[in-house]
Order: C-alpha cells, then sequence, then structure tokens
C-alpha cells in the first residue's frame, strides 16, 4: 500500500471518507429502523430497538420512534441478557420475516466489544436451538 493510499483501506473499513454520503446513509438507516420500530397498526413491524439506558430511550422518542424500546443496561450479564431477547422476540420478525431486534449502540471505544458480541452470541443460541442463523439489525454509531 503506498502512502497515498490511506484513505482507500479507511473507507474499506469505515466506509466513504465523504460526509455527505456518510450522512445519506445514515439518514436512510435512521428511517428504516424508524419504520420497523413503528406499531404494526400504525404501519410499521414492530421491532424493538435495543439501547443501552433511559437517556438513550428519551433521544429516541424525542427522534420519533414510537415503537417498543428495550435497555441493555439491566444489571443482567450478557447471557442472560440475550436469552431474554431470545424467548421474547425469537429469531425473526413476525411481520417482515427480518431480524427480530434493532440494536443501536453508541459504539465508542470502550464500548465496541459490547456491540460485536450480542449478535455472536444471538447466532449460537439459534444453533443450539436448531433454529437458522439470525442476527440482529445492527445500527453502530461511532464516536
Amino acid at each position: 500500500m503506498g502512502k497515498n493510499d490511506w484513505h482507500w483501506a479507511r473507507a474499506r473499513f469505515s466506509g466513504p471518507a465523504d460526509r455527505t454520503v456518510r450522512f445519506e446513509k445514515a439518514a436512510k438507516a435512521m428511517a428504516q429502523s424508524q419504520k420497523r420500530n413503528r406499531e404494526v397498526l400504525k404501519g410499521g413491524y414492530g421491532c424493538p430497538i435495543i439501547v443501552e439506558g433511559k437517556k438513550d430511550e428519551e433521544a429516541l422518542r424525542i427522534l420519533g420512534f414510537t415503537g417498543p424500546i428495550e435497555k441493555i443496561n439491566r444489571g443482567w450479564d450478557r447471557s442472560r441478557l440475550v436469552a431474554y431477547f431470545h424467548e421474547k422476540y425469537g429469531t425473526k420478525n413476525a411481520v417482515d420475516g427480518g431480524p427480530p431486534l434493532i440494536l443501536l449502540m453508541d459504539c465508542s471505544l470502550s464500548r465496541r466489544a459490547v456491540c460485536r458480541r450480542p449478535p455472536v452470541r444471538s447466532q449460537s443460541i439459534n444453533k443450539i436451538k436448531g433454529g437458522p442463523p439470525s442476527t440482529a439489525f445492527l445500527v453502530p454509531y461511532f464516536s
């Protein structure tokens, strides 16, 4: 890799360097998440969003998310949390057949492991129970 090729390597890892393109992608992901989160009776899919805590939930409500929002900070270990989500929401969304959950995390450097591990563990549960491999729709925000 040459001296001036660093931006290509960055683009493969982090996406395009163009700010407009990044914001458009983020806006599309948020709009898709908002629609999937909306209650079924209101034209959505009733797909819950998983956030870290109370302030994250409040921020999503201000942004117009009206469907179910689950908080990951409950004092439970990851295994119990993943088992709870699997028992409550299963491996597929009943309405659209898509992923059963939306993970919306503030993936700062200290929390990147949290953003990576739940989908891996949910895949493991599906394999153990004989279900098809499935992961949640992950919308990370890296700060």
